[in-house]
């Protein structure tokens, strides 16, 4: 049935809107994720963490990981400079930064060899290991 008083059926799809148009954002910045996973390139986050608080990461995608009920981008955060795991629902935007992620030759690349961190789309986590921090 459609509303009968025209602000509130304004109020309504204008709200209809909103959800259409924060689905399209959603599944652009998981295109660009998975994109940067397959062709190993840094990627610049905006992401929220589970406080609220807003912060901007450049990451090494590593592989993207599907849980019961959320979906993962696991990367190696520069910031931080550890492996980890990013709630795709909380990243607000994702922007390629051109640049090719370190692999296996690259120099900066042995240290975290050295910590058993294997190179960028070359592994698949069963289930969470000992060392390996699930955050976000």
């Amino acid at each position: 049935m459609l509303e009968p008083d025209p602000r509130r059926r304004a109020e309504l799809l204008a709200t209809s809107l909103w959800v259409s148009a924060e689905a399209g954002r959603s599944a652009e910045i998981r295109s660009v994720v998975e994109e940067a996973v397959t062709r190993r390139r840094v990627v610049s986050l905006r992401y929220r963490d589970g406080k609220g608080q807003a912060t901007r990461r450049e990451v090494e995608p590593q592989l993207v990981v599907q849980s019961s009920d959320q979906l993962f981008l696991v990367a190696w955060c520069r910031e931080r400079d550890a492996l980890r795991w990013f709630r795709v629902d909380r990243i607000e935007s994702a922007n390629p930064t051109g640049e090719t992620a370190p692999g296996v030759s690259s120099p900066g690349w042995v240290h975290r060899r050295r910590q058993g961190i294997p190179p960028a789309g070359s592994w698949v986590a069963p289930r969470r290991r000992p060392g390996l921090h699930r955050r976000g």
